[in-house]
């Protein structure tokens, strides 16, 4: 070859000079119709042979690629076909389609919505992923970032998968699930949640700073407190919160096993110092990827079962020996309280902003740090503090009166706006994939039960001293 996959211009104008020696030959090229985007990141990349680099190109390359034909035959010394001689020939095989779970309508607002919410709060890379909870289908996988010169794109790298980042407090229903799981805590339980609490001379703090109040575990989900988070963690005790994190899928690749998914980082329990269990309750100290937030949210909104992601059909995947068996996490119970706080967090408190007309919209905000220069402080050129390294999160539950529908998930790192939150950056982000997303797949704000019989959730009751925690956000 003197080139490959040169434009079909090119190769008539070649034609055209008639060079002796030089032939033309047509060959498949790879067409991508909704432009740069596509849920390239996804989908995946296949070398000028067609054989599968990355993605899902590369995941089920042998299954997409089929046998080539072959022919067998006996031949003289000077190459030409003896007749009568010995001939075999093997037809070729067709290689096999698959049809995603990927919505291309959802999949293509997704990424508009991303990439302008990357490119207005200046910051470095996005993540957002729609899903169905019920049956772990991927509806949409957006993956975008700011390239070298400076522009927003979609990115080819498969950040939901191989990026992981120290998630914050969207991570702290994960330590509640614990609690309540372990029997330390009741639902309806008052704790007692100071102004602060101290680890090895290390202060943790609640923003903005609030006496000793009487709080419940809706309440600390809903203001996202630390200290709160962290007495609910004590009391609950490193085996146990390590034993539900393992089981919410933390610490392990998802099903979709794509090439080069992390594990994300969670210390082995055995390696556990005083600092982790107060730093892990509020999502710092370990790091974990969208697709295992999504699938741990997936989990809460599917009554506490845990649905293997899945970008194919079943009957492919079970095919090719990919395990989705569904599994067991929390009780239904557990998982229908869980989600009652998380509508607390959205009607009251730091996720306002996700809230949706006429759906129940339910989900946690995560503002973190990300290790920098010097611990979490970021250092300039001069040797100076320059801030810190922060990514927003929030993650929503959204459906009607008849349960949970779709879980929807926004990641976006390093953002230099003014104001630096989940629920200022993520969370709009979050309501408006919800509301196209709900709208193109045809999902109902009015619930199937028969009329007069429509059944509402109660408002979470708050304390005096959380509505005046509040009234400082």
């Amino acid at each position: 070859y003197v080139a490959r996959q040169v434009s079909p211009q090119q190769g008539e104008r070649i034609r055209e000079l008639e060079l002796s020696g030089i032939n033309i030959i047509s060959e498949p090229r790879r067409e991508h119709p909704n432009g740069a985007c596509s849920a390239l990141a996804a989908v995946g990349r296949v070398n000028v042979d067609h054989v599968g680099m990355s993605g899902l190109e590369e995941t089920y390359n042998e299954y997409l690629s089929g046998t080539p034909g072959k022919i067998i035959k006996e031949v003289g010394a000077d190459g030409t076909t003896i007749p009568g001689g010995y001939e075999q020939v093997s037809d070729a095989v067709a290689g096999s389609d698959i049809t995603l779970t990927l919505d291309r309508n959802v999949q293509y607002q997704t990424e508009q919505f991303l990439v302008r919410a990357v490119a207005d709060t200046k910051a470095s890379i996005g993540v957002a992923l729609v899903a169905l909870p019920a049956t772990g289908e991927v509806v949409a996988m957006a993956n975008v970032a700011r390239n070298k010169y400076g522009l927003v794109e979609c990115t080819r790298q498969n950040l939901a998968a191989t990026w992981s980042y120290e998630p914050g407090s969207v991570f702290k229903p994960v330590t509640i699930a614990s609690a309540l799981e372990s029997g330390v805590v009741d639902v309806d339980e008052y704790l007692t949640v100071p102004s602060s609490v101290t680890f090895l001379s290390y202060r943790f703090e609640d923003d903005p700073w609030h006496r000793e109040v009487e709080w419940s575990l809706t309440d600390i989900l809903t203001v996202s407190s630390n200290v709160g988070t962290i007495k609910v963690a004590q009391l609950t005790g490193e085996e146990n919160l390590y034993a539900t994190i393992k089981k919410f899928g933390f610490g392990s690749r998802t099903a979709l096993n794509f090439k080069g998914e992390t594990k994300g980082i969670l210390l082995a329990e055995k390696n556990w110092n005083k600092l982790t269990l107060p730093t892990v309750s509020i999502g710092q100290g370990l790091a974990v990827t969208p697709l295992q937030l999504l699938q741990a949210y997936n989990v809460i909104a599917n009554d506490g079962v845990l649905m293997p992601l899945r970008l194919t059909s079943p009957d492919i995947d079970t095919h090719l020996g990919i395990n989705l068996e569904p599994t067991r996490v929390i009780s239904p119970e557990l998982a229908a309280s869980l989600r009652e706080m998380l509508k607390s967090v959205v009607q009251h408190g730091t996720g306002h902003r996700a809230a949706l007309n006429g759906f129940r919209m339910a989900g946690k905000t995560g503002t973190s740090w990300q290790p920098c220069d010097a611990g979490y402080e970021c250092i300039d050129g001069k040797g100076e503090f320059a801030g810190r390294h922060h990514t927003v999160t929030f993650a929503g539950i959204v459906g009607n009166d008849d349960g949970p529908e779709l879980v929807v998930l926004v990641v976006i790192d390093n953002p230099k706006s003014a104001h630096v939150s989940g629920g200022r950056i993520s969370a709009p982000v979050v309501q408006k994939v919800s509301e196209y997303a709900l709208r193109q797949l045809r999902i109902p704000a009015v619930p199937s039960t028969p009329p007069n019989q429509r059944y509402r959730a109660q408002p979470a009751s708050r304390s005096g001293e959380l509505d005046a925690h509040l009234s400082q956000r």
